[in-house]
């Protein structure tokens, strides 16, 4: 008799060929997009992990798991940070942790698009994306795109929440001016009563090409936010604590992983 292979497994085989080949040969540049929960903090209680974001846990797996990464972004600080501020240190292999990204403590969708005149974030007033982008000293081409944006905007109304869908839409375009073929992850926000989630899964579905995949990540489920029930992700109900970043980092190296095959662009 003969028998066939579950699908679970064939899809299986083809994720870890895919992972192969990509861990062999390909570098990958990756923006992470955000704010404060991207960005993170330093220096609170003694303890950079305390507020520090998913980035260096993400970045460590995926170097440890042979991936060849290129962190891309605007700028390079942890907010608040000044140089050699850090009481972490992240390092694989004697490689250093590639600290660039564009996630700025605070900002609302609206202004990581058009930008903003506070120095708060880089010393200077803050380009819009468009320019940061292309800029042409700090600017870089993602291969893949991660963005978690929409805790800091109001949502009270349908028009507010239409708002922030705007946004995030105008991002993923100023995205693929610079790389037509970026494959782009949106996630549904850890702040999981932000009532963009539930825009999350039909706007990537609306912006989904085959030469530019647009790939929901659900943060939301399973995220515990309330500081006082054990298992707590989070210091404030916002920000992630090491728990919440742990967790941020294995749905984003999870979803990258399980969609190798999406991003056709990479050699």
């Amino acid at each position: 008799m003969i028998t066939k292979k579950p699908s679970c497994l064939i899809s299986l085989f083809v994720i870890l060929c895919a992972f192969a080949h990509y861990t062999a040969s390909a570098q990958i540049r990756i923006v992470c997009i955000g704010n404060s929960i991207t960005q993170g903090k330093i220096g609170l209680k003694g303890d950079s992990s305390y507020e520090f974001s998913y980035r260096p846990w993400l970045w460590e797996k995926l170097i440890s798991t042979g991936f060849k990464v290129d962190m891309v972004g605007f700028h390079p600080y942890f907010f608040d940070e000044k140089e050699g501020n850090l009481t972490m240190k992240f390092e694989v292999n004697g490689v250093a942790f590639d600290r660039d990204s564009e996630a700025y403590y605070g900002i609302t969708s609206i202004e990581f698009l058009n930008g903003n005149a506070s120095a708060g974030w880089t010393s200077v007033p803050l380009p819009k994306f468009a320019d940061r982008i292309n800029d042409a000293e700090k600017g870089y081409t993602p291969d893949i795109a991660l963005i978690h944006m929409g805790t800091n905007d109001r949502d009270s109304t349908a028009e507010q929440v239409a708002a922030t869908r705007k946004n995030i839409e105008a991002i993923i375009q100023v995205l693929r001016n610079k790389n037509p073929s970026v494959a782009v992850f949106v996630a549904k926000l850890i702040t999981g009563w932000k009532k963009i989630n539930n825009q999350v899964n039909d706007l990537c579905k609306g912006l989904h090409t085959e030469q530019s995949p647009v790939i929901p990540v659900d943060m939301a489920t399973g995220f515990i936010n309330d500081p006082k029930v054990e298992g707590t992700m989070t210091y404030d109900h916002v920000h992630p604590n090491k728990k919440g970043q742990l967790f941020m980092m294995e749905r984003w190296y999870n979803a990258i992983l399980q969609n190798l095959h999406d991003v056709k662009h990479l050699p």
